[in-house]
This record gives C-alpha cells, sequence and structure tokens, in this order.
C-alpha cells in the first residue's frame, strides 16, 4: 500500500480557528483571501465543521428565542468537547500544561450556554411582579363639583388629596369618612386605591378594603374592585385565587376589563 507523504504536511497547514474568528466568518467580516481559506479548511474538517454548526445553531436560538434548542446544545457541548470524535478525523492531543486550561474554558462554555438558556426560558414568561407592573394603572377618580354655598364632605376631600397624590392625606380622610359611614363601599374602594398607591404598597389592606367591595354586590364598583384584587393576588403569588378573579371577570359588562381579564390570563398561561 502506498503512503501519502504529503497527508502529515497538509494536516499541519490546518488552522486552528478561534471562537472569534468563526464568528467574524458568519457575520460576513473575513477578508476574501481569510474566507477563501475557512473554506476550503471546512471542506475536510470535521471539527470545524462542527464547531460552525454549533455557533450557526445558537445564534438561530438567540435569534428565535427558542429556549429548547438552546438547552439541547448545552447537552450536546459535552459530547463534541468532552468525548473523542469518530470520525475519521484525528484527534489533536493537547500539551499536558495546556489541558487545564482547555478543560475550564469548555466548562466556561456549558456554564454560559446553561445561563443563556436559562435567561432566555424565563424571558419567556413575565414574573408575577412585572405582570402587575404591566397591567396595574391608579383609578382615576372624578373630581366632584359642588355648588356655590355647598361645602365639600370628607368624602370629597379625600378624592381631592388622591387626585392631587397626596396619598397619605386621602387614606386619613377616608378612614375618617369610613368611621361615620361604614357601609359606604365608594369611600372602601377609595380607601383601597391609596393603599395600593403608597410606597411600598399595603396590599393586604388594599385586598380587605376591595373584599368589601365586592361582598356588597350592590354599587357599580364591583368588577374594578374584582380586577384590582385579581392583581393584588397575584403580585402575592396567590395564582389561583388571581385566576379566579380573572375568568369571573371575562364576561364584565366594562368591556374593557374584561378585555385585560383576557389578556392577563393569556399572560399567565
Amino acid at each position: 500500500m502506498k503512503r501519502n507523504y504529503l497527508e502529515p504536511k497538509l494536516k499541519a497547514m490546518k488552522k486552528n480557528y478561534t471562537t472569534e474568528e468563526i464568528e467574524a466568518y458568519l457575520e460576513g467580516a473575513l477578508k476574501p483571501d481569510e474566507k477563501a481559506q475557512f473554506e476550503e479548511q471546512l471542506k475536510t474538517d470535521n471539527i470545524l465543521a462542527s464547531r460552525l454548526k454549533l455557533h450557526q445553531e445558537v445564534d438561530m436560538a438567540l435569534t428565535d428565542g427558542k429556549a429548547l434548542d438552546l438547552q439541547k446544545l448545552t447537552n450536546r457541548l459535552g459530547d463534541q468537547y468532552f468525548t473523542e470524535n469518530q470520525s475519521n478525523t484525528s484527534i489533536v492531543r493537547l500539551p499536558f500544561y495546556r489541558r487545564p486550561i482547555a478543560i475550564a474554558a469548555s466548562i466556561a462554555l456549558l456554564v454560559a450556554c446553561g445561563f443563556l438558556w436559562w435567561m432566555i426560558n424565563s424571558s419567556n414568561t413575565l414574573s408575577n411582579e412585572a405582570l402587575f407592573a404591566t397591567y396595574y394603572t391608579p383609578y382615576n377618580f372624578s373630581t366632584i363639583n359642588r355648588g356655590e354655598g355647598q361645602s365639600a364632605t370628607t368624602y370629597d376631600q379625600a378624592i381631592q388629596a388622591y387626585n392631587q397624590k397626596d396619598v397619605r392625606a386621602a387614606s386619613r380622610l377616608f378612614s375618617a369618612y369610613l368611621q361615620a359611614n361604614p357601609t359606604d363601599t365608594r369611600a372602601s374602594f377609595g380607601l383601597a386605591s391609596t393603599y395600593l398607591e403608597q410606597n411600598p404598597p399595603a396590599l393586604e389592606a388594599a385586598a380587605q378594603q376591595f373584599q368589601l367591595v365586592i361582598d356588597d354586590g350592590e354599587n357599580l364598583l364591583v368588577e374594578k374592585a374584582k380586577w384590582y384584587l385579581a392583581l393584588i393576588r397575584l403580585k402575592q403569588g396567590d395564582i389561583a385565587s388571581a385566576k379566579t378573579l380573572l375568568q369571573a371577570l371575562l364576561n364584565a359588562e366594562d368591556k374593557q376589563i374584561a378585555r385585560q381579564a383576557e389578556d392577563l390570563l393569556d399572560e399567565m398561561r
């Protein structure tokens, strides 16, 4: 059998391309002669071809936002870089003193891909906090205009303070009004609204006041109280209660609330 003495020389001419050079090839940033050399080596270098395919699939996973593809790539990295290649291509043995560096770099690559998979996967669904921030808007109370000779009630003063962003004063005035008028669900709704506007919001105190409005059942604020209570339960992590309230709002008379409830339910699935 005739031995090809040129084969060792050809193998020696193969270049060990860096990650940056592979990315430059994919981005079209290599010079024409560099690109030609890269593509020529690609025809016979199975390891380089495998690395290039890996980069292409990672880029596609990142672009499409498909975390599952990236997760599969993470699992395959170990097979490609920690086991011997079963193809006919020779395996390059690193000198002993360089092996710890190569192993560390491979582990770093695995960890980085795993983190990227987690970050992309977690970004597909918003957190409870993010959903609350997205869907919550402060209730807008209409200003009450009194005629001449009519003095503003404590309730009117509370509304005025709330509209002026003086949450503490509004909360104090609503509470004072409720002491004299404990069954006025408008004031309960107003007090709950001030609790939500506090920093940080008093979620459970607001929930109790909204529940009073819901339990009354005979006022125009019931649907809005259910909406805000659903947001509170979502922020608190009580997903089951939040979904129950939102599902009850799908047939709300207030079509805007019905649409918001449907959208939020879709986000939570």
